[in-house]
Parts: C-alpha cells; sequence; structure tokens
C-alpha cells in the first residue's frame, strides 16, 4: 500500500478540475447512502466535490450526486465541523480544551492561528483544515 501524502491531487466529479485533496469536500457511498467525510478519515469509496461547485452548481445536479439538498448539506458540514474540531480538542488536559473551547466559539481567526500551535505541540492533525472549511461554509 502506498505511503498517503497530504498533497494527493483529486479531480471533482462535477467539474472535472483537479485540486490538492484537502481543498476539496470529500463524500462516501456506504451501501445506499452518502456520508460526508468532513476529515477524510472514513473508509469507503469516496469522491471529491469543489466548494465553488457546492456554492455555485444547480441544486438537482447536487442532489443527483449526493442525495442532499444544500440546505441540508450545509447543516450537515456546519454540524459536522463543529463536532469534529470539538472532539479534537476533547482529548486536550482539561484546562488546556476549555481554554481552546472557548477561543474556538469566541475568536475564529485567532483560534486558527493556535491551530497550527495544536498541531505542533499536542499531535492534532486536520484542525486548521476543518476550520477554514468551516469558515469557507459560513461566509
Amino acid at each position: 500500500m502506498g505511503k498517503r501524502t497530504t498533497n494527493s491531487i483529486r479531480t471533482c466529479v462535477i467539474c472535472k478540475n483537479k485540486f490538492l485533496k484537502y481543498e476539496l469536500l470529500r463524500f462516501v457511498r456506504k451501501k445506499d447512502e452518502v456520508l460526508v467525510d468532513i476529515d477524510f478519515s472514513t473508509d469507503g469509496r469516496g469522491f471529491y466535490i469543489c466548494y465553488d461547485d457546492i456554492f455555485g452548481v444547480k441544486e438537482k445536479l447536487l442532489k443527483k450526486m449526493t442525495k442532499f439538498d444544500r440546505n441540508k448539506l450545509f447543516s450537515i458540514l456546519n454540524e459536522g465541523c463543529k463536532n469534529k474540531i470539538l472532539k479534537k480538542l476533547s482529548s486536550l488536559r482539561s484546562e488546556t480544551k476549555e481554554k481552546y473551547i472557548k477561543l474556538f466559539c469566541e475568536d475564529r481567526s485567532r483560534f486558527l492561528d493556535c491551530a497550527r500551535e495544536l498541531k505542533e505541540q499536542h499531535g492534532i492533525k486536520n484542525i486548521d483544515i476543518i476550520l477554514e472549511r468551516l469558515d469557507k461554509l459560513n461566509s
């Protein structure tokens, strides 16, 4: 099995343009359902859609590909991103965890700067990517 790299190139199934894997949203097909894979950790066959197509694609095509309408998809992504970040923070010591959760809730831009510190000092990966994704959805 090949080594996983963070700079893998993937293709958006809608526009067919190529992007770095972490610049896209990943969806995974499991039996008869489609799951949103926020942090690229779900096993299974997946497909990718770029943010331009999530925001600009025709509703009918988005629903065909993901089985979600746009509002439902945004709701799932927003909740999923927040939950993933809070879950990653829950592994920290309590005073550190409280500090970062408060910062996450009150000042997202400062939290993004601290996300790099979380990665380096506490070994929490992908939190900056998830936060950037959450901010993209809310802008």
